[in-house]
């Protein structure tokens, strides 16, 4: 006879066992089908292998199968448990001489058999079809791919267990899953870019600045880590064993929800009258942020609006939260709740307009700044910078105490004016960083200042140079700690692996530093021309280096011309000669080409389009590489509309020959 307080039960695991015989069937065979399969498939058209790269194939081609294993782990909880949600099943199984701890555990028993069951049975398969395959497929590249699918879909599976201890019914435990997972992430999500149209200064559009702006979720949140981890084929102790004490905690937790719920109980929605209350609050406070952003951003002529703008969007989210939530046809509309709503609505967007107007009002202390990164928008190269162990630490960042000065004053001037611009008169998107002592990086971004105004004709005029060695990605790249070399973009080419191995990449980096031509960054033509976009890409976690060049580099002249690069292939539809001969200040010179339009730049400087014989003969000499930062010939490579003149040319490159 079974112990009375034994932790499992022979009954109740083979009820649970069929309750999900034939999902798991399914998902045996989907999994023959999703991975397998295509590996057999590719094997025959895969670059595994031919490259310097140390990829696990599982890995590469199962973000479908993973997927999929992280459904199936959500419907083995919702099957497995669906006995709550029923009076007659709920009455029956909790009216036998069985503990609770032993129904719950008997549960998650049965779960977790059947996630380990079809991933030894995946394994076994994969083990054998290593000798079809034309790619290495090693039992190291299983046993990992294995381990960390299994980790994944238990914790997925004791989340799914969590979320039905909350609610009585299929669908409301589906609903309650994607709360869980997806709730904390699209909430934060929304409040970063419904405080971006209400106040300038959000860095959403820069990588690195949006990157910190969702830190707090992205940190915290399953999905996030579980497709970073897989995707990356990177497994951290650390956060490893953290996930897996709050996948515990989750166990623990939903086991205590089901021992203290009520079976009377049973035909309500909602096992515990609270958990309705804080949903309803925060799906409409998810729902008004999204609508609000949706019409500031569709209609930004109205955003001074915002009360009426926040109010509607409320009003209608609240509507609909209330379809979903309360599992029935027709709406209750009950006081509480609606006094309730309305006070925590009021509490967040008071906190909400105050802490953001405080956020963008930020201004580091001088003293405080150990480097700046300012791109008034105009510059020749819009960089992004980059958090990433393979740069620098002051990459991107000039440690001038001038320049500092300046950017800091500068900003707040962007403070204190407070200015929204007309929509159609905004100066390109002004981006702002400091690099402080302590390590971190404070970053904004502006893009609603008037290019008329005073302040927007401060940022066009300031002195502050577009290019430096802080900014140039091959100076600043440590080129020893690139683990892998998948391609590099230089301007408009593309070099792959094929084409420079990572050896050849290192030596051609140590090279350019060393061949780093002295400049001051007063020398207005070596910091406002010459400067090309460069791309590296890694096949080590995915990751990508984006930054500058300056082709005044001997170093990088003579790789591409070894490598075949031709000016020739740039878009564009003019090649402008302007002479320097006579231009005593030259940054005003770069500063009025991106300023004002070519029909008046061509009226105050010497300027000449070339034809197209002239453009043939031109391009040859820049294939040469004979670039020259004291020459006085500048040449544009820009886009020029044949119609109309009166606009400001759309610059492709721009460079200084003998």
């Amino acid at each position: 006879m079974q112990s009375k307080t034994s932790l499992l039960s022979k009954v109740l695991l083979k009820n649970f066992t069929n309750s999900i015989f034939w999902l798991t069937i399914g998902y045996l065979l989907l999994t023959i089908l999703s991975l397998p399969l295509p590996l057999y498939i590719a094997s025959f058209g895969s670059f595994i292998g031919e490259s310097e790269y140390n990829f696990n194939p599982l890995f590469w081609y199962g973000m479908v199968h993973f997927l999929f294993g992280l459904v199936y782990a959500m419907m083995l909880a919702v099957s497995i448990f669906n006995f709550k949600n029923k009076a007659e099943t709920n009455d029956y199984i909790h009216s036998l001489p069985i503990k609770r701890t032993t129904i719950f555990s008997s549960g998650i028993f049965v779960g977790i058999i059947a996630i380990i069951a079809p991933a030894l049975i995946t394994s076994v398969i994969l083990l054998l079809e290593q000798s079809v395959l034309t790619f290495e497929l090693s039992v190291q590249h299983i046993i990992i791919w294995v381990s960390f699918v299994i980790f994944a879909q238990i914790l997925m599976f004791f989340l799914s267990v969590l979320a039905g201890m909350f609610v009585n019914s299929i669908t409301l435990h589906i609903e309650m899953i994607l709360i869980l997972l997806f709730l904390p992430f699209l909430l934060w999500l929304s409040i970063v870019f419904n405080a971006s149209t209400f106040f300038d200064g959000l860095a959403v559009y820069s990588r690195f600045g949006f990157s910190e702006l969702i830190k707090p979720v992205r940190e915290t949140s399953l999905m996030v880590y579980l497709f970073e981890t897989f995707t990356s084929y990177s497994f951290p102790k650390g956060k490893m064993i953290i996930w897996a004490v709050i996948g515990i905690a989750m166990l623990i937790l939903a086991l205590v929800l089901y021992k203290v719920r009520k079976n009377e109980r049973v035909n309500k929605p909602f096992n515990f009258p609270i958990i309705y209350y804080v949903l309803v609050v925060l799906l409409t406070l998810l729902g008004t942020l999204f609508l609000s952003s949706a019409i500031s951003s569709i209609l930004p002529e109205i955003k001074n609006l915002s009360f009426m703008i926040i109010l509607l969007s409320a009003v209608v989210s609240y509507v609909f939260v209330l379809m979903f939530m309360q599992d029935t046809v027709r709406i209750k509309f009950r006081k509480k709740e609606l006094i309730i709503t309305i006070v925590s609505m009021v509490v967040f967007f008071v906190g909400f307009f105050v802490l953001w107007g405080r956020y963008v009002s930020y201004l580091p202390d001088e003293s405080q700044i150990e480097g700046v990164y300012f791109n008034n928008g105009t510059a020749i190269n819009n960089t992004h910078i980059e958090d990433l162990d393979v740069l620098d630490s002051k990459y991107m960042f000039d440690d001038d105490k001038e320049t500092i000065k300046d950017v800091r004053n500068l900003h707040k001037d962007i403070i204190d004016s407070n200015q929204k611009a007309d929509v159609n008169n905004s100066l390109y998107t002004v981006n702002i960083s400091y690099l402080l002592k302590n390590g971190k990086v404070v970053t904004r971004e502006y893009n609603q200042i008037d290019a008329n105004s005073e302040l927007g004709k401060e940022i066009l005029n300031s002195k502050i140079p577009s290019y430096t060695k802080d900014k140039d990605l091959l100076y600043k790249i440590k080129e020893d700690k690139l683990k892998s070399l998948q391609n590099m973009n230089i301007g408009i080419y593309n070099f792959s692996y094929q084409d420079i191995s990572l050896k050849e990449f290192r030596m051609f980096a140590k090279d350019y530093k060393n061949k780093m031509p002295e400049f001051s960054k007063k020398n207005s033509i070596f910091t406002e021309t010459g400067v090309i976009n460069v791309d590296i890409y890694s096949a080590d976690n995915y990751n990508n280096y984006s930054g500058a060049a300056t082709l005044y580099n001997p170093s990088l002249q003579q790789f591409l011309k070894n490598k075949g690069f031709s000016f020739e292939d740039y878009n564009y539809n003019s090649l402008v000669e302007i002479d320097l001969n006579g231009v005593d200040d030259k940054h005003r010179l770069f500063e009025e080409l991106s300023t004002i339009s070519y029909k008046e730049f061509k009226k105050k400087y010497n300027v000449k389009e070339l034809d197209e014989s002239e453009k043939a003969e031109k391009i040859n000499e820049f294939n040469d590489f004979n670039f020259n930062s004291e020459g006085n010939t500048l040449y544009i490579f820009a886009d020029i509309p044949y119609s109309d003149n009166d606009v400001i040319p759309y610059i492709e490159l721009s460079i200084v020959l003998d």
